[in-house]
């Protein structure tokens, strides 16, 4: 097991002006677009803001991680001026982007394998 925090998410995306509790909206969010498609449904992270954790296997880390990557990329860059929750929550279920992905990655949680595009 492994734990999804938002200062690895920060590592990843190479944003260190990203406050910890923004990083962990857009680790949510991606988990909830991932649980739109995985029957198995993965855990928001937990904790106090700022700080907040989350344990799960190595290959749902990935999942979450691409996912937070494309929510990053698509929906918080492009929201410059508006706050966290609406911007990145709200517009992220309706980014073709985001569900696409999500789709993907649970496609291969689940075991079916990637979409071949």
């Amino acid at each position: 097991m492994v734990t999804v925090t938002a200062t690895e998410f920060k590592t990843l995306i190479n944003d260190s002006e990203i406050a910890d509790a923004t990083a962990e909206s857009i680790l949510d969010a991606a988990i909830d677009a991932i649980n739109i498609y995985y029957r198995n449904g993965l855990s928001n992270l937990t904790g106090v803001a700022g700080s907040k954790t989350l344990t799960v296997t190595s290959q749902q880390r990935g999942s979450i991680m691409i996912v937070a990557r494309t929510v990053y990329a698509t929906v918080y860059k492009n929201a410059a001026g508006a706050t966290v929750n609406v911007a990145v929550v709200g517009t992220a279920f309706s980014d073709p982007n985001v569900l696409s992905t999500a789709k993907n990655v649970a496609n291969q949680l689940i075991g079916r394998g990637f979409d071949r595009v």
